[in-house]
């Protein structure tokens, strides 16, 4: 994965983020995941034995039913859309906000396609043990598979929870399947821990690629001739010195738009703070926001119409997959199009954008991958992890918490508990 910057940055922080990718290195090389940078170490820990008691537990499988939200199901869905969403055998269906549709469209897919239980996987993941959204869904969900099958599905079910929480001692005595995640690493860092590589492993995605992506990764950026990702270090960290209030992430491959997903959390979970650690209060971070090629018809006129505060990282691939455009009438409207490939069409693209963003004086960079392949996904990921973590560092704020989340958190638990009183 290369890192092609476009707008020049002058910074000062230099020092600093060599120093903290000393301490990174130290922690990657200990293999220490009892701190929050240990999401960084996790590519590197073997994690076979887990995956393994998983498949062994439920089998080969045709149809996986995830329930979680944020951090416990966007790396999933990013790195399953990319990698074989379009002909997987087996379906993913996620379970991320509240929607009784939602479950009773899943009932009516097994129906449909006549799935035996034997064929299914629940797998219920919350860090804290006590997500609303989750424990909700989960509970309506079995019962409605139950009563489908006319039979538990606790046999079926997997859950991936801190050692410790209610729902880890709970889900052992129900008779689930449990595993845990390492205590220190947050949900939208967890994508190379069970969270992400269980579900991943029962959808058949080729795992040690993106293990292997993501290990090459994070040793190509804490490697002392680092170049790529401190300078997207730096542009992240530098944003709101600049002017710039958006972070747009757009991706030419509609398959990356969970992945765009995927890095819109942690963009803003980790840099979008109210306060810097020494309690000094601001607004730091910036919004992030998604697009994808299909939008060149929409927001890109905004966009390119010179509106500023905007900074845009562009996802790119070498090769997008090729078709030949040629032999059909339709093609006498747009001639020049005959004899070209599909790959020619997006490349032309994706350059023209680039080209149009360069005229206008927009701000952007560009993240260009080899292919859509599954070493490539996991080195983006894990480059986007480090340089959103070392950002925070030079912003002064804290990457791994989320204090304001629990604003909403805290509100709908009252509401609930008074009617409840009621």
């Amino acid at each position: 994965m290369r890192y092609l910057q476009h707008t020049a940055i002058q910074n000062d922080s230099v020092d600093n983020v060599f120093l903290y990718r000393e301490e990174l290195k130290l922690i990657v090389e200990t293999r220490d995941v009892g701190v929050h940078e240990g999401a960084l170490t996790l590519p590197f820990v073997d994690s076979v034995s887990d995956i393994d008691r998983a498949k062994k537990y439920v089998g080969e499988v045709d149809a996986v039913f995830l329930v979680g939200i944020g951090g416990s199901s966007l790396g999933t869905e990013a790195v399953f859309q990319a990698l074989k969403a379009q002909d997987a055998n087996v379906t993913l269906t996620v379970f991320d906000t509240v929607s009784s549709d939602r479950i009773e469209r899943a009932v009516r897919m097994l129906v449909r396609r006549n799935i035996p239980k034997e064929k299914i996987a629940i797998i219920i993941i919350s860090k804290s043990g006590g997500t609303t959204e989750t424990i909700t869904n989960a509970s309506v969900l079995s019962q409605a598979l139950s009563s489908h099958y006319s039979a538990d599905v606790k046999d079926r079910t997997l859950v991936i929870t801190d050692q410790g929480s209610r729902l880890d001692t709970l889900s052992h005595e129900i008779g689930y399947e449990v595993f845990h995640l390492p205590h220190a690493i947050g949900g939208r860092f967890s994508v190379f821990s069970n969270v992400g590589l269980i579900p991943l492993a029962l959808l058949g995605v080729d795992i040690a690629g993106v293990l292997r992506g993501a290990r090459e990764a994070i040793t190509s950026a804490l490697a002392d001739d680092s170049k790529d990702a401190l300078d997207s270090v730096y542009a992240l960290s530098l944003m709101s010195a600049r002017g710039l209030t958006t972070l747009d992430t757009f991706v030419f491959d509609a398959s990356l738009e969970a992945y765009a997903k995927w890095r819109r959390q942690l963009l803003a979970e980790s840099l979008g703070k109210s306060n810097d650690m020494k309690g000094n209060a601001g607004m730091f971070g910036i919004l992030p926001t998604v697009t994808t090629a299909g939008d060149l018809h929409s927001v890109a006129q905004l966009y390119l119409s010179g509106a500023r505060g905007i900074h845009t990282d562009f996802i790119t691939f070498n090769t997008y997959g090729s078709m030949p455009i040629t032999g059909h009438p339709l093609l006498s409207i747009i001639p020049y199009l005959e004899g070209k490939t599909t790959d020619d069409i997006l490349q032309a693209l994706s350059a023209g954008v680039l080209e149009a963003y360069t005229d206008q004086q927009l701000s952007y960079a560009e993240y260009r991958l080899v292919s859509c392949s599954a070493y490539d996904i996991g080195a983006l990921m894990a480059h986007n992890m480090f340089e959103t973590i070392c950002a925070a560092k030079l912003l002064k704020v804290n990457a791994f918490d989320q204090p304001n989340v629990e604003l909403y958190k805290i509100k709908t638990k009252a509401r609930l508990e008074r009617e409840v009183t009621n």
